[in-house]
């Protein structure tokens, strides 16, 4: 009986030493496994980056790798839904309706099971937010109720269409409309109508039309583009500015549809930022926020539902001039201050890239893919030799740390690979043309370079901090009577 007692003795001293180890071993995972210590340089771990640009579909697809890689999350795709008033589902049926190539032919239409492919592909990837990017181009006007019920339906069928192909995200150019309303409204268009009545018209309409997506697709992620508020406040004596007097109410007619992803917010005045103008991207971020504040209707909806999501321009000066607008150390600054700074200051989920046509890459052939591409002058041009450095760049602060598959097959396009010493030709995106169709299942030879994991801070790893200098304050505190003591002392007696 005396043994048995020493036995259990000997157990429950042990115990205080055993809940220590597991303590300290907490702390140990906690901070190996925290996000913000696992990741590449600098990269946002909440903030996450978008191409907008007119690339093809089927080239994304032969180079979801390289992109992936490259910290890209997804592209805005223009061509599927090219103009609000058209169906996703048969975008091209209707003559009278201009699209992107002026008549001349289908640029990359897709079906809804040709999207979910692309986008199941390129999630291995880490491209996860492939969007439907939705223009304003034909011309409508508020008091026609028949084009907006026909609007309104459309894009109902775009949440269809996104839900169905597993697309995240649908963003709305409203630029072209505002510049038609504000054209009409100086041309007398409206002089029958008070403002009032504009405003309440603007609305119904941003309404009706959030509501149709997120009836249709409760979890589709709204991007509004351009920050239409901002420029009128500070460029309104500006004509283009001035265009965007009644934005606001069609934002707030939005904003009025309770919605779990709510909306994100398009910048593209964030253009302006070129070299020496590092002090410009606070500034803008805060303006937007101030004047969405004072001046929509739905204030905590902006507070706790709406983002920014800043849109930058770093190449191509013009469609065909493919040249950098901004210096690639000027390039890396701005990247450290958005991605370090602003993204945790501003609550910002997603950045943009403007790709001016086909900046970041180049075809070899327009007629490759058997079927019309947009402005094949623009993909065809070569592009610039500093664009290896500027995708180095958004790999720096972006890449999320996956790996692809190698395979020895043989597919239609050079995909480009990503190498930190040598670049192709004419830049890391690049191909050749071996044929002239292509195929939705696409394999082909891809080198992964690994990009290295270097420490950076984030709010994981900020939160680990903070837990481990708890538990450790906890262990101390506790085991105060103890510690230093050598582990002869708690023998059992």
């Amino acid at each position: 009986m005396a043994q048995r007692r020493r036995e259990e003795s000997s157990v429950g001293c042990l115990l205080p030493v055993l809940l220590d180890a597991i303590l300290i071993g907490v702390c140990i995972a906690g901070l190996v496994q925290a996000p913000g210590l696992a990741g590449g340089q600098g990269m946002s771990a909440s903030s996450r980056l978008l191409m907008h640009s007119g690339i093809n579909t089927q080239y994304l697809l032969n180079t979801r790798n390289f992109w992936g890689r490259t910290g890209v999350s997804g592209f805005l795709l223009g061509y599927i839904f090219p103009d609000w008033q058209v169906s996703p589902f048969h975008p091209y049926d209707n003559p009278s309706i201009p699209n992107p190539l002026n008549g001349t032919g289908q640029p990359d239409p897709v079906t809804a099971d040709y999207l979910l492919a692309l986008n199941q592909a390129s999630s291995a990837s880490g491209i996860t937010d492939n969007g439907i990017h939705v223009r304003t181009f034909s011309r409508v006007r508020l008091f026609e109720e028949d084009k907006w019920a026909t609007i309104v339906e459309n894009f109902r069928q775009a949440a269809l269409f996104a839900k169905s192909s597993g697309t995240s995200i649908i963003s709305i150019d409203v630029e072209p409309f505002f510049a038609q309303l504000g054209s009409d409204y100086r041309a007398g268009i409206y002089s029958s109508y008070d403002d009032n009545w504009i405003m309440q018209s603007l609305f119904d309409k941003g309404r009706r039309i959030m509501a149709a997506l997120v009836t249709t697709y409760p979890d589709v992620q709204v991007l509004l583009m351009p920050d239409g508020d901002y420029l009128y406040t500070f460029f309104g004596s500006q004509t283009s500015a001035s265009n965007y007097k009644f934005w606001i109410s069609f934002w707030d007619g939005m904003a009025s549809v309770d919605n779990p992803q709510g909306i994100i917010l398009g910048d593209e005045d964030m253009y302006r930022v070129v070299d020496g103008r590092i002090a410009l991207p606070a500034q803008i971020l805060q303006n937007i926020n101030s004047t969405m504040y004072a001046h929509t209707q739905y204030t905590q909806f902006w507070l706790t539902k709406a983002s920014i999501a800043p849109g930058i321009w770093p190449l191509g000066r013009t469609y065909t001039d493919k040249s950098p607008r901004m210096s690639v150390s000027f390039f890396d600054s701005f990247m450290n201050l958005l991605v370090n700074t602003l993204v945790p200051q501003f609550g910002i989920k997603y950045v943009w890239i403007y790709g001016d046509g086909a900046a970041w890459w180049q075809l070899s052939d327009p007629t490759q893919y058997g079927k019309p591409l947009w402005n094949p002058q623009s993909q065809m041009a070569p592009t610039d030799p500093s664009l290896p450095q500027f995708e180095q760049t958004i790999a720096k602060y972006f890449a999320k740390p996956f790996t692809t598959s190698t395979t020895n097959s043989t597919t239609l396009y050079t995909i480009p690979i990503f190498n930190s010493s040598s670049s192709t030709s004419t830049g890391s995106a690049s191909q050749s043309s071996t044929g002239t169709t292509s195929t939705t299942t696409v394999t082909g030879p891809v080198t992964t370079t690994a990009i290295p994991a270097v420490p950076g801070f984030s709010l994981e790893s900020i939160v680990s901090g903070i837990l481990i200098g708890v538990l450790a304050l906890a262990l101390l505190r506790r085991r105060r009577n103890y510690l230093g003591r050598p582990l002869s002392h708690f023998r059992c007696r």
